[in-house]
């Protein structure tokens, strides 16, 4: 009967330790796949940043770059952070669109007062 326990215990110790070394994993698995979003993000703010100091202007590449940082910092970054880069992001969409704008604007009113080139 003890031999049958012994057994038993020995069972439910191996069961034991296969579920922890399951949930190691997956926590493993887990803090890897928020590390890769993180650097994501990351990047997708220095690519920002790269077309913004190239430009001096807000490009509509800095604008996807910054979109993209902040789909995926929503579950890897504080909430600073998060609201910070929503800013930037509505900022960076708000001077594109007012650019357009005025560009549109401004290329509607050139095309009335231009002569048209003369081909000798």
């Amino acid at each position: 009967m003890t031999e049958v326990i012994a057994i038993l215990v020995s069972v439910g110790l191996v069961l034991v330790t296969i579920v922890s070394a399951l949930l190691v994993w997956r926590t493993k698995q887990a803090r890897q796949a928020a590390t890769l979003a993180q650097t994501e993000a990351v990047n997708c703010l220095r690519e920002a940043q790269f077309d913004l100091e190239n430009d001096r202007s807000v490009t509509p590449q800095a604008v996807v770059s910054l979109r993209k940082a902040k789909n995926l910092s929503d579950g890897v970054f504080s909430n600073r952070a998060r609201s910070d880069l929503n800013r930037a992001q509505a900022s960076a969409s708000a001077y594109t669109t007012s650019e357009t704008a005025r560009l549109l604007r401004l290329a509607a009113t050139s095309n009335k007062t231009c002569k048209p080139l003369s081909i000798r």
